[in-house]
């Protein structure tokens, strides 16, 4: 009877441990589900933030392109109006066609773009502009060092 008594009782020990473990290994199965469920949301949410940023930002890209085609029609319309001269074929007098002269050169004047090569512009001292980095190996750093900084290096590099 004692043999009986123990094994009922190593029995009813063995079925509160395996319970036990039961309970715990499900409860942290629902809590790492709930986890899963929440990085999901967050993956979602960060989702459907991008998908509404999407439509501002064509709207602002539609709004510069407006801005560009406006600013264009307004430049090329200035530009016609001041470069254009009338002269009246049966009614030419030398005042017109000088204005008529004039015009023509300021067009060829205004339609001359600026020099933006920048070997030329650091050679003209345009150097701040032009400034890439500060590292040796970097085109911009080369042109936009200027004459003293080079020596200074040069001078380092000896006494090293």
């Amino acid at each position: 009877m004692k043999k009986g008594i123990i094994a009922i009782i190593v029995l009813i020990v063995l079925a509160v441990l395996i319970g036990g473990w039961y309970i715990n290994t499900n409860n942290k199965l629902v809590d790492m589900k709930g986890q899963a469920t929440k990085q999901w949301a967050n993956v979602e949410s960060s989702y459907q933030r991008r998908s509404d940023l999407i439509g501002n930002l064509v709207k602002t890209v539609q709004g510069a392109a407006d801005f560009e085609r406006k600013t264009l029609s307004e430049v090329i319309k200035a530009r016609a109006k001041a470069t254009s001269t009338t002269i009246d074929a049966n009614n030419i007098t030398p005042e017109q066609m000088a204005q008529f002269q004039e015009a023509q050169a300021g067009r060829r004047r205004v339609e001359q773009f600026a020099d933006l090569d920048p070997r030329a512009l650091a050679a003209r001292g345009n150097t701040a502009r032009y400034r890439i980095s500060r590292g040796t190996g970097s085109i911009g750093a080369r042109i936009a060092r200027p004459a003293a900084a080079k020596a200074r290096q040069r001078r380092l590099r000896h006494r090293g």
